[in-house]
């Protein structure tokens, strides 16, 4: 098992998906926010730095709201230099490998406690 606050006792803890997870963590008196939002794929690092905050996962859980962010990238298309604006959904509390229930449990897909 993995001990991502080195044995610090964590705050709080909210996660969204696999891999899409944020801890709240006292280090020092202080308090500490790791983020690993590596369940986004695409939105580059620099954005989930800066803009996503704590808040922002525990809003996308509570209230079901999806984030999006916008980028710029430059890309090449037919050796041609490009530079574009991307939009895409960072934060999103619907898992793609689980069934949410109405009082937040989960279930596997094709559990047999679900109902076709």
């Amino acid at each position: 098992m993995k001990d991502e606050t080195l044995g610090i006792p964590i705050q709080e803890f909210v996660g969204l998906r696999p891999k899409m997870y944020s801890i709240l963590y006292t280090e020092n008196s202080k308090l500490v926010e790791k983020k690993t939002a590596k369940g986004s794929k695409g939105i580059e690092k620099s954005v989930t730095k800066k803009k996503i905050r704590h808040d922002n996962y525990k809003t996308c859980l509570f209230d079901k709201k999806q984030t999006k962010t916008s980028m710029n990238k430059i890309r090449s298309y037919g050796h041609e230099i490009h530079s574009i604006k991307l939009n895409k959904i960072d934060l999103s509390p619907y898992d793609d490998k689980r069934f949410i229930l109405e009082d937040d449990h989960t279930l596997a897909h094709r559990h047999y406690k679900i109902s076709k």
